[in-house]
């Protein structure tokens, strides 16, 4: 029998997101190694040098392999996928004069080829070359594996690529869940039953702390390319807001853009580790608008009822070009009486994958999401650009979880056996996470 699961209370987000852990892993290969590992969506496959350092530009030039560019290996590093369906470059930036990769639907590279980056134009390649030879970013298989082969050669190196599993056979990598904490009982000592080599122990069960496991309660990707079903527009100092969704850099708002507000080719390395796919976009520069480009343009979310849950957290992709310090993103979410701010941000040319905000404290029948794009008071008929937002999810605990438990000692949730004479030590772990466990020993002392 499972365990319900305890709930934990959280203090502060700082706390909230030092605990949470995804279903999903970062794969790095081994380079001129031949290696398969088995995968769930969520999942990350990077070139041989991993991912990039934090503050590292890439800029198409050569780097240092301690930043998470890919070693100058001459040689092949062909690595199997297994389980893996469907890939979507997250990132790119290949030499393609003498570096390559090739995508295999299978587990060699005999195998069919359905991707091979010396179909690219050569020099730097980037997602957005992949988007023009290709027509997409995705790859997909019908063979239940993917296998990877890179080849990097002994001079010249990039920043190399990150790729997400977004289809995998079995199901997904899983909602989040924080790391469970175990207390085991106490050490127990009993004398052995008259005339037997041992004794039956009463054990009581493990308390546990901290298994909350999450699922997503919704989820906007935009890839439909259009305002979203029960979305909403609002815009000050315009016209009505739906008469202003327009095809990318037209309006005010778009959800057909590729490349997002202020993107002069100087933010490539946002763009392509944004995806390159269609998102949110509000463009105060686009060009219909004129003077009616001052103010504050937002887009909400449909009602999302969170009255059943104890915690929750929103996770997006934003990219925010501001001018000459002007213009902010803001998002805000609704308390069930007011409009409250959980994020901002003002700098220019940042951008950032996987936000993550706790929210909490906001949870409600009636909560919503608002992203908004606020001016901060610039002259309506000077320059302006906006944001972008993607890969929206509302993340909630799940009252309904459990947590599998089982001890080494007899397989099964409860200890409680016939133990022999002498010291046994009995560990409770998770089963689907082994090495969350504990331990503790159980005496049977000889009286006769």
């Amino acid at each position: 029998m499972n365990l319900l699961l305890q709930k934990i209370s959280l203090v502060g987000i700082s706390l909230f997101l030092s605990l949470l852990t995804f279903g999903q892993n970062e794969i790095v290969p081994t380079e001129c190694t031949a290696e398969t590992f088995t995968v769930s969506e969520g999942d990350l496959f990077y070139d041989t040098g991993g991912p990039t350092a934090a503050g590292v530009t890439c800029d198409g030039s050569s780097g240092d392999v301690a930043d998470g560019y890919y070693p100058n290996s001459n040689c092949e590093t062909p690595t199997t996928l297994e389980g893996a369906l469907t890939v979507d470059f997250l990132f790119m930036e290949v030499f393609g004069d003498f570096d390559w990769l090739e995508i295999h639907d299978g587990t060699s590279t005999a195998d069919p080829s359905i991707f091979d980056s010396r179909d690219m134009p050569a020099g730097t390649q980037t997602v957005a070359d992949i988007l023009s030879t290709f027509g997409t970013t995705e790859f997909s298989g019908t063979s239940g594996n993917l296998t990877f082969n890179f080849r990097s050669s002994s001079v010249v190196n990039r920043c190399g690529f990150e790729i997400e599993v977004t289809e995998a056979e079995g199901g997904g990598g899983g909602p989040p869940v924080t790391d469970c904490e175990f207390t085991c009982p106490d050490n127990q000592t009993v004398d052995n039953d008259a005339g037997e080599c041992g004794a039956f122990v009463n054990i009581s069960l493990p308390e546990i702390m901290g298994c909350e496991e999450f699922t997503s309660v919704f989820e906007e990707d935009f890839n439909a390319c259009e305002l979203p079903a029960g979305w909403t527009l609002a815009a000050e100092n315009t016209n009505e807001p739906d008469t202003l969704i327009a095809p990318c850099g037209d309006n005010l708002f778009s959800f057909e853009c590729l490349s997002y507000p202020g993107d002069d080719g100087s933010d490539a390395e946002a763009d392509g580790a944004f995806g390159n796919d269609c998102a949110l976009v509000i463009d105060m520069n686009s060009s219909s608008l004129g003077q009616q480009s001052g103010g504050i343009a937002s887009v909400t979310t449909p009602v999302i009822d969170l009255s059943a849950n104890d915690l929750a957290f929103i996770q997006f992709d934003w990219q925010l070009e501001d001018f000459g310090g002007f213009g902010a993103l803001n998002v805000n979410v609704w308390d069930g009486s007011q409009w409250v701010n959980v994020f901002t941000h003002t700098d220019s040319d940042e951008y950032n994958l996987e936000e993550q905000v706790d929210v909490t404290d906001y949870i409600n029948p009636d909560f919503q999401v608002q992203f908004e794009f606020d001016n901060e008071g610039r002259d309506a008929i000077s320059l302006l650009w906006g944001f972008a937002i993607n890969n929206f999810s509302v993340f909630a605990d799940d009252p309904s979880a459990t947590a599998s438990i089982v001890n080494d000692y007899n397989g099964s949730e409860n200890a409680s056996d016939f133990y022999p004479v002498g010291t046994t030590t009995v560990t409770f772990f998770e089963e689907n996470d082994p090495d969350n466990s504990c331990t503790f020993d159980v005496t049977v002392e000889d009286t006769e």
